[in-house]
C-alpha cells in the first residue's frame, strides 16, 4: 500500500478528536496487508478511514453482478444514527450518481448542515464501487473542499488495491476458493450425514416384519435399492460388513413374502449372506467404487 506523502494531505483536516495521523495511516498499512476475513477487514478499514478523513461514517458500497444500484457491503459510524435517516437517504442517492465518474466529488446536504464525499473504487478502468463518507456537521468542508477531495483521492488509490482483492467480483484467489470449498464440503458431509441416519431410522421402524406376498417384498427391496443408489449408499451386511445389496429370493422353506439376504462381492466372488424371513435390521454405508472388469484388469 502507498502512502507516501498521505499525512501531509491528510493531517490538517478539522476533526472532533484528536489523531495521530502517522500512527492510523501504519494501521490502514497493516489491514490492507492483513489476510482478515472480509467482514473484520471491513470493519477496521472504515473505522480507520472515518478517522483519517473527521467524519461522521464511512462506508463501502459495491456494484452487484446484475448492475446497478450499488449495495450497501459494510459502514462504520462514529455513533449509532449520528447523521440521521433524511442525510443518509440524500447521501445515498448523491452516491448512486456519482459512483461511476472518474474520481472523488463532494456535496452538500440538509441545507449545508452535512455533506458527503463520494470516492469511486476502480478495477482497471471499470468502477466496480465507492467509498462514501457522510459528515453530519454544519460547514462541513470548513474551506477546505479541495484538500479533502485531494484526501479522498489518495486513500483510494492506497486501498483499492486491498477493495478489489476482497470484493471485485471478477476475480478470485485459490485462498479465498479452498475456504469456500471447505465449508462446502463439511455442510454436505453433514447433509449426508443425516440422509444416512434418516435412511436407517425409517428402514429400522420397518424391521423385525414380513411380507406376505414376495412380490410386495421383491418391490419393497427394489424401492430401497433405487432409494441408496440416488444418494451413493448401500446397506451393511450385518454378518461381514461388507457394503451390499439387500434381495429377496424364494427358496425351500421361506414363507410367502421369501428371505432377505444381502448380496456383495468378497474377494471377487459374489457371496450372499443372511436369509431371514423379516425385514432386517439395517444400517447405512457409501456406495463402494465399481469393480474392474477382468479384461481391463488385465
Amino acid at each position: 500500500m502507498n502512502t507516501s506523502g498521505l499525512a501531509e494531505v491528510l493531517r490538517p483536516l478539522p476533526r472532533q478528536h484528536r489523531i495521530r495521523v502517522a500512527s492510523q495511516l501504519h494501521r490502514l498499512q497493516r489491514i490492507c496487508d492483513s489476510d482478515q476475513p472480509r467482514e473484520q477487514f471491513s470493519y477496521q478499514l472504515l473505522a480507520t478511514l472515518q478517522r483519517l478523513m473527521g467524519a461522521s461514517t464511512a462506508a463501502f458500497w459495491l456494484c452487484p453482478p446484475h448492475g446497478e444500484p450499488l449495495e450497501l457491503q459494510a459502514r462504520y459510524e462514529d455513533e449509532p444514527d449520528v447523521s440521521g435517516a433524511s442525510v443518509d437517504m440524500a447521501a445515498e442517492a448523491i452516491l448512486q450518481s456519482r459512483w461511476s465518474q472518474s474520481g472523488p466529488s463532494l456535496e452538500l446536504l440538509d441545507s449545508h448542515a452535512a455533506g458527503v464525499i463520494v470516492a469511486p473504487v476502480h478495477s482497471g478502468k471499470e468502477a466496480i464501487g465507492a467509498l462514501q463518507w457522510i459528515f453530519a456537521r454544519p460547514d462541513p468542508w470548513q474551506g477546505m473542499a479541495d484538500q479533502y477531495l485531494v484526501g479522498a483521492r489518495r486513500i483510494v488509490i492506497a486501498v483499492e488495491p486491498a477493495l478489489q482483492h476482497r470484493f471485485n467480483s471478477g476475480a478470485i484467489t485459490w485462498d479465498a476458493a479452498a475456504g469456500q470449498l471447505e465449508q462446502l464440503t463439511t455442510q454436505l458431509h453433514h447433509l449426508q450425514r443425516l440422509i444416512r441416519q434418516t435412511i436407517e431410522k425409517s428402514l429400522r421402524s420397518m424391521a423385525g416384519k414380513s411380507f406376505a406376498d414376495f412380490k410386495e417384498s421383491q418391490r419393497f427391496v427394489k424401492s430401497i435399492h433405487a432409494l441408496l443408489e440416488s444418494h451413493g449408499l448401500r446397506v451393511r451386511c450385518p454378518e461381514c460388513g461388507h457394503p451390499a445389496i439387500l434381495r429377496c429370493s424364494r427358496s425351500s422353506g421361506s414363507a410367502g413374502g421369501g428371505s432377505f439376504v444381502f448380496d456383495h462381492y468378497i474377494d471377487g466372488r459374489r457371496t450372499f449372506h443372511g436369509g431371514g424371513l423379516t425385514v432386517p435390521k439395517v444400517r447405512v454405508t457409501t456406495k463402494p467404487a465399481r469393480r474392474s472388469s477382468p479384461a481391463a484388469a488385465s
